[in-house]
């Protein structure tokens, strides 16, 4: 693998920074980057740029900025907390920002992004429950890669999010090495599941610089989950998919999302709107 190959931001998120931390690649929904910190820095990460500039606790100038800027847009019916790790936060921090963006009239939904319950699952205690409870309805996305890191202090933090009314669901990534075969899948996604965890997307790994010896052919994806389709429940089974950059969004991988592309060639994948077509991404 080449380590200098792939993208430092393969999904165009600073292209679509609307004012310093707000992220709006689709037009009812907008992502907050709260902090630049992180409990781990995952080497798959998809914004291992900000790396470079250092732990940083933003001002509250920031986080005003952010709400201000929501508040101007009437169509921002939901907004993604995210980072770095939003819980990593001070309570109080955390408190006042989710009840300002809550306080906006057109924000229906709030969803945080947090890797915490895997990683940190001390992090997740009564105080900060009892925060997010306040500003429900409020979705937590977490991210499990691997069956081991279903530990008992994680699944004591998620049903501690779950039994105050906040659904849980995980957003997996597909990793060389880590999970590229149906068997370890099928073992996460039975053990989230089992714990009330929705297995919600497995993500084709992005092409983040540096990370291409974790990225897993797109049609061995496709095989692997297509082999657990046939033997699992739905409940238990994520979405296949391809985040695309910018508007694109998130494209879902199945058999017949092959095609030759409006390149000729057959080792690629047509991203189309409306019928046309618009590029081609390479099946790593």
């Amino acid at each position: 693998a080449d380590i200098h190959t792939g993208q430092d931001d393969p999904l165009e998120e600073d292209r679509h920074t609307i004012v310093p931390g707000l992220i709006r690649r689709y037009p009812d929904r907008c992502l907050s980057l709260a902090t630049n910190r992180c409990a781990v820095y995952c080497r798959h990460c998809n914004r291992k740029r900000f790396w470079k500039q250092g732990s940083r606790r933003f001002s509250r100038v920031y986080f005003q900025g952010m709400i201000d800027r929501v508040a101007q847009n009437p169509a921002l019916r939901e907004v993604i907390v995210s980072g770095g790790d939003p819980l990593l936060l001070p309570a109080a921090t955390l408190d006042w920002f989710l009840g300002s963006l809550r306080a906006i009239p057109h924000v229906e939904v709030l969803r945080i992004g947090s890797r915490i319950p895997a990683v940190m699952p001390m992090r997740i205690n009564k105080e900060l429950v009892g925060v997010l409870k306040k500003y429900r309805p409020l979705w937590f996305n977490t991210q499990f890669n691997h069956p081991r890191e279903i530990t008992p202090e994680a699944t004591r933090a998620c049903d501690l999010l779950l039994t105050a009314g906040i659904p849980v669901s995980n957003q997996a990534v597909l990793l060389r090495g880590v999970n590229d075969n149906p068997e370890t899948l099928g073992e996460l996604f039975y053990g989230l599941q089992r714990n009330s965890v929705r297995p919600y997307y497995l993500f084709s790994c992005d092409p983040v610089k540096g990370v291409d010896h974790f990225r897993v052919d797109i049609r061995k994806g496709m095989e692997m989950m297509e082999r657990l389709w046939q033997r699992a429940s739905g409940l238990c089974l994520p979405r296949f998919v391809l985040d695309a950059p910018g508007e694109r969004g998130k494209i879902q991988l199945q058999p017949f999302s092959l095609q030759r592309s409006g390149t000729g060639k057959e080792d690629e994948i047509s991203l189309t709107e409306k019928g046309k077509y618009i590029k081609s991404h390479p099946l790593f």
